[in-house]
């Protein structure tokens, strides 16, 4: 069973440190950038106050295979205390026993509770090497050592800046967050301002609304882990503030953080301004006729409960219904609502505005009482909405902390007969199914069939045989626990893995490396993402494959 982060609310918000993780590409697993994710948890030396990690590392690795890996550390599971880069010292190259040379880096750290005036560390690696990773968070110091001389250099300058997301209205969904397709480059102007100007439309955007509302990143040095994106305040103003090292999938992913998002009220060229004011970004946008446009970002303090909790309209957050009413202070939202016997899923989302990216499931307390505690978190791509069983029908009150991001979901009064329990978190994975157009004996588009589910071969890794005839299109997903639509794997669009629309020809499903994944896609969990499309060139017998511990996923021709 695949299970999802569960931890004490009593060692996640201590504040001495228990636990120190490493986030970043250095992990080839879809958990590469979760903080509550076990396998991104370093292991203490007792000898000293730090704690280590090591990894064998390659100079054809990291996320665009050219040997640049980026990470961030994270006290205590908790998204709020990250340690990242203030500064690289110079390279020190040191000699060993057999006199062997070994290259150490080594950075000054800074923890900030929404990583702000500090970065991601990202490094070069020239050498096949193994790397120790090692962290002090009391001195605020990292050590990165490798076991082969000169074989590896910090990334410490930009050269350049790029502009992603849904402003490219002509491109494809997923050209338009490759970072590093030509043509979308900021110019540099003086030391510390960029400038680029993108034609915009009214009806722009997102396909599925072509209302003028634009989400988009920026990337540095053709790297989005590297790059910047929003923090939501509630400040207004012409410019907004951005913080460095989050992409789109390494985002640090409380409420506080979105990628920024702009609503355009005239067609044409719009300048994007990018400033930097010491350890600090701002970026503003103007209109055609030279006026500063307003950013969804700013004044986002509101709270909507979306999900299959509604009948009707279940993810929108706009709806009358998704209101959740605010406490005195404005931090805590609460909204109650009669819920029948079944199992549910929710998210919350900010501002009335999907693109300021829903919360989703970060991790479960533990908690005593009849109700169920949790952390919000926003992942992209690879978070999973909040599910929960209920057992006894009645009236439940929801509640969102924006201050901590912890959600909360309580039975207020109940059916009979009285349950100590009734409600229950959905706490992971067990099953998998392959659920799309296909005939018989699958069931078509049935996620709760048991004609579709795949066997599983343990270590998260499934697979199923099917027969499919040439030239045929094939649409399906990936459904776990037999859920209606609940739990859905896909490929995501706009994760940037994958190099076109077709499905992978995956020679090795299992254990992909991330080189691998940035080619033939993986499979995430964000939503009910579109369907995979696929259409074999021979008859006969496929072989479906995946790996949920990485995301990667296969349709290979049987031969026999």
């Amino acid at each position: 069973m695949l299970e999802f982060p569960h931890h004490s609310p009593d060692r996640l918000f201590a504040s001495s440190i228990g636990a120190v993780s490493v986030l970043g590409t250095l992990h080839h697993h879809r958990d590469r950038w979760n903080p509550f994710a076990p396998g991104n948890a370093m292991q203490q030396d007792a000898q000293a106050e730090g704690w280590l990690r090591w990894f064998s590392l390659d100079p054809s690795g990291g996320r665009h295979g050219d040997g640049i890996y980026t990470i961030r550390f994270i006290l205590n599971h908790n998204p709020r205390r990250p340690l990242k880069l203030k500064t690289w010292h110079p390279v020190e190259t040191t000699e060993t026993t057999g006199s062997e040379a070994r290259t150490r880096l080594k950075a000054r750290l800074q923890e900030d509770a929404l990583g702000r005036g500090c970065d991601n560390l990202s490094f070069r690696v020239h050498k096949l090497c193994t790397v120790c990773i090692g962290v002090d968070p009391l001195r605020g110091e990292a050590i990165l050592s490798s076991d082969v001389d000169k074989a590896l250099s910090p990334v410490q300058a930009e050269t350049s800046y790029e502009l992603n997301g849904f402003i490219w209205d002509e491109l494809d969904a997923f050209a338009k967050f490759d970072e590093r397709r030509p043509g979308r480059s900021f110019q540099r102007l003086d030391a510390d301002h960029w400038q680029i100007s993108v034609p915009l439309r009214r009806d722009g955007g997102i396909d599925f609304r072509h209302d003028g509302v634009y989400q988009f990143l920026i990337s540095r040095n053709g790297d989005e882990d590297q790059g910047l994106a929003a923090i939501n305040s509630d400040a207004g103003g012409n410019s907004l503030e951005l913080v460095a090292g989050s992409g789109f999938g390494s985002s640090h992913g409380t409420c506080q953080h979105s990628a920024p998002t702009i609503r355009v009220s005239e067609d044409g060229k719009h300048v994007f301004n990018l400033f930097r004011q010491g350890d600090s970004y701002r970026l503003s946008v103007q209109s055609p006729a030279g006026q500063p446009l307003p950013f969804c970002n700013h004044g986002a303090t509101t709270m909507q409960l979306l999900g299959t909790v509604f009948s009707a309209d279940s993810f929108d957050p706009t709806q009358a219904q998704a209101t959740m009413h605010a406490n005195a202070g404005g931090q805590r939202f609460y909204s109650e609502i009669s819920l029948q016997e079944g199992t549910y899923s929710i998210n919350f989302a900010i501002g009335n505005e999907l693109f300021l990216d829903t919360m989703g499931l970060g991790c479960w307390l533990d908690h005593e009482g009849p109700g169920l505690r949790g952390i919000g978190w926003h992942g992209k791509p690879n978070e999973v909405n909040i599910l929960f069983k209920v057992k006894r029908a009645g009236l439940y009150g929801i509640h969102y902390d924006r201050s901590t991001d912890q959600f909360g979901i309580d039975p207020l009064t109940v059916a009979a007969p009285f349950v100590a329990r009734p409600l229950e978190a959905v706490t992971g994975i067990s099953s998998l199914s392959l659920v799309g157009n296909f005939e018989a004996p699958l069931a078509s588009w049935q996620p709760q069939s048991d004609a579709n589910l795949m066997s599983d071969l343990g270590g998260l890794r499934f697979e199923k045989l099917v027969q499919l005839q040439a030239e045929t299109t094939y649409e399906f997903k990936f459904v776990a626990n037999r859920t209606n639509w609940l739990l859905v794997f896909a490929d995501y669009e706009f994760d940037g893995f994958g190099l076109s629309y077709e499905p992978p020809e995956n020679p090795r499903p299992f254990d992909s490396k991330l080189s691998e994944l940035k080619r033939h896609g993986q499979l995430t969990t964000h939503g009910n993402p579109p369907a995979i499309s696929f259409r074999p060139r021979q008859t006969g017998w496929h072989r479906f494959a995946v790996d949920l511990n990485t995301g990667a996923y296969a349709i290979l021709a049987v031969t026999t």
